[in-house]
Parts: structure tokens; C-alpha cells; sequence
């Protein structure tokens, strides 16, 4: 929205027009705040909304808004999935998460990196749980059958999750702690307290979350993946790769046209079944049961 370019084609690593390639496709497009909209959080993510409906709409021949779990199994274009990457979106009123679930929401990442009044982003550094507006919001998102979402959270933010959450959530974008140590990444402890609730993993295709050297490529991707795999089961991990969130790719990886080589080295690495699970199986089923 900020560049002026259409979700259909543009410059970025992300397009409806690059998406229409695969046999079927769904896509969360997450709303994110820079900075500089922070202050006006949820009337600049009312804008975005706004955008992002006018955008499908200009496109709906090939595309869909998904709000309901009986759309995803007629669906027959790319379904687009509305998020918000940041409980800033809420601002000071929790009615307005029912105003943001109503223009179509259906996900909410609590935290980006920063704090916010939910709580603190992993890359704080702080210690904290939910403050209690978060822990408000998490129950109000449940009542909606709004998917909650953990990447980013910080640690006690995570257990509160734990604790407060009646429904599966999920982890949209985050990989192997054990594997690369950046605290985006989620703990053995973590991945297990994820397969006991029956939630879910995106694998993020950011190379400093792949590899501690700041550099990845295929076999970083296949790594975490089979390392989560062990740990969750092939069933509750999906694609979180984060396109048009990160400034950097894999080797080889430019975006989302280049999904096929990743699937590739899965069919090969991990067979078929699973390779199928992770792409699409798994998150299909999820979201029809949680919308």
C-alpha cells in the first residue's frame, strides 16, 4: 500500500498473479505497522483493510476473501486470509477487535517485536507474561473463533498463551531454537507444549532464523524442518515463509514462484505425504476447524 503497487503483480516477493501458478492456493496477508503508524494503529489498519478488500475485489476473478470455514472447502481460486501482525492494530478499545473482525480479520499476531498493550515482543528481551488488556483480548479473539497467533510473542508471553488459550493456536512464522538460537525461534519445550495443544508451526524462510550465520539456503530449510517434524509430527507443520516480511531470502529462494524447488527437495527429502501435509494439508485442515 505504502509503494503504491497492486497485490495482483507487483515488485515484491509476493503476487496474486505468481500464486495463480500453483494448482490451489491460500494466502494470509498480514497487516503490519511500521513505525511511523503505530501511533494511529487501528485507524491506519482500518486503511490497509480497506485496501487489501479493494485489491481482492479488483481481482476477484482469480481470488476470494476467506471469513468463514465453509469457504475454504468450495473455494476454488487463491483464498485470501486477512491477518493483523501486532496487537498495535487493537489500539486502547477491545471493541475493536470485534470491529476488525467484522471487515473480515481472522487472525491476530499479539506481538511484532516491540511491546505493545498486550504484551512484549520477543526481541525485548523482557520477562513479562500477558499484561491483563492482553489476556482480555486473547479470550475476546476466542469467542470469535479468531486465530490467535504466538510468533513473536516472548517466552512468558507464550506460557500465557498456554495458559489462557481454550482453542489451538498457532505459530505462524518461527523455526527451531535448537538449531539457530535467535529468540524469534521457539524452545524443544515450546514446540512440545505447541504439539500437546494441537497447534501449529510455520516454517519461516528468513535466513537469520534458519541459520545463526545470517546466510541459509535449502538444506537450513530442510534442517529445521525435519528437527520440528520430530518434535510436532509432520501433521502440525505448515509454510510460514514470511514473503514481503523479511528483506532476504534462501539461496535460490526469491519468492513465492520458487515454493516448487522447496517442494521438491520435501517429496525427495520426506516423501510425498508429508511434503503435501506441510504445504497444504495441514493448515487447510486447521483453518477449517478453527473458523
Amino acid at each position: 500500500m505504502s509503494r503504491g503497487e497492486d497485490i495482483y503483480d507487483n515488485s515484491l516477493q509476493l503476487s496474486l498473479k505468481r500464486l495463480t501458478e500453483f494448482k490451489r492456493a491460500f494466502q494470509i496477508f498480514a497487516i503490519w505497522l511500521d513505525d511511523k503508524y503505530v501511533e494511529k494503529g487501528f485507524l491506519n489498519t482500518i486503511k490497509a483493510i480497506d485496501f487489501f478488500d479493494e485489491c481482492i475485489d479488483k481481482h476477484r476473478d482469480i481470488a476470494e476473501k476467506i471469513t468463514e470455514n465453509r469457504q475454504i472447502e468450495k473455494c476454488k481460486k487463491i483464498g485470501a486470509i486477512l491477518s493483523i501482525e501486532g496487537g498495535e492494530a487493537i489500539g486502547e478499545d477491545i471493541d475493536n477487535i470485534d470491529i476488525l473482525y467484522n471487515k473480515g480479520v481472522r487472525l491476530c499476531t499479539l506481538t511484532w517485536n516491540r511491546e505493545n498493550r498486550l504484551g512484549y515482543g520477543a526481541e525485548t528481551g523482557s520477562n513479562k507474561p500477558l499484561k491483563p488488556f492482553g489476556i482480555e483480548a486473547l479470550k475476546r479473539m476466542e469467542g470469535l473463533k479468531m486465530i490467535v497467533d504466538v510468533s513473536h510473542l516472548n517466552g512468558a508471553g507464550f506460557l500465557s498463551v498456554c495458559e489462557h488459550s481454550t482453542r489451538p493456536f498457532l505459530a505462524s512464522h518461527s523455526n527451531a531454537y535448537a538449531l539457530c538460537g535467535h529468540c524469534r525461534n521457539l524452545t524443544d519445550e515450546r514446540l512440545r507444549m505447541i504439539r500437546q495443544t494441537g497447534s501449529m508451526v510455520g516454517i519461516n524462510l528468513y535466513p537469520p532464523f534458519l541459520n545463526e550465520s545470517g546466510q541459509a539456503d535449502l538444506n537450513d530449510i530442510l534442517r529445521h524442518t525435519e528437527y520440528m517434524a520430530d518434535i510436532l509430527g509432520d501433521d502440525k507443520l505448515c509454510l510460514g515463509c514470511d514473503f514481503d516480511g523479511i528483506d532476504y531470502t534462501p539461496k535460490g529462494i526469491l519468492g513465492v514462484k520458487d515454493l516448487y524447488i522447496i517442494y521438491e527437495a520435501f517429496c525427495a527429502s520426506f516423501g510425498k505425504t508429508t511434503a503435501d501435509r506441510i504445504f497444504f494439508d495441514n493448515m487447510y485442515n486447521f483453518t477449517r476447524k478453527l473458523l
